[in-house]
């Protein structure tokens, strides 16, 4: 018995395995990812910073304990922010909704809004 399949089969298994919607769907992802780094990096930045040293000791071998304390130990709290404009901001985040846009646009009807992405 012969196996019917439908052109709407083959439309289907043609967009579900298409490199280039791949490449869409992967280019508006990666534009969605882009924007919330883009987002986090005008945030303050917090960073802790250790420097730990140990000089050891055993009778009469090793690091003087007069000298060197056993080791040394520091740390340090750094905390940064952007100062770059908020227009800056606005400018880069409004390239990339120009880019997502011109690919929603390249194929409109395979666009799910409520995904954000191109469906197949």
């Amino acid at each position: 018995m012969a196996q019917e399949v439908s052109l709407d089969d083959y439309l289907r298994m043609a967009k579900e395995r298409s490199p280039l919607l791949r490449e869409y769907r992967n280019a508006v992802i990666i534009n969605r990812l882009d924007s919330q780094l883009l987002r986090a990096a005008f945030r303050p930045q917090v960073a802790l910073i250790s420097n730990n040293v140990y000089a050891p000791t055993s009778g009469n071998f090793g690091y003087d304990e007069a000298i060197s304390n056993g080791g040394q130990l520091s740390t340090v709290i750094q905390a940064s922010k952007n100062f770059i404009g908020l227009s800056n901001l606005n400018a880069q985040l409004g390239t990339l909704h120009l880019s997502s846009d011109s690919m929603r646009n390249t194929f409109p009807a395979q666009w799910d809004p409520k995904l954000g992405i191109h469906v197949t």
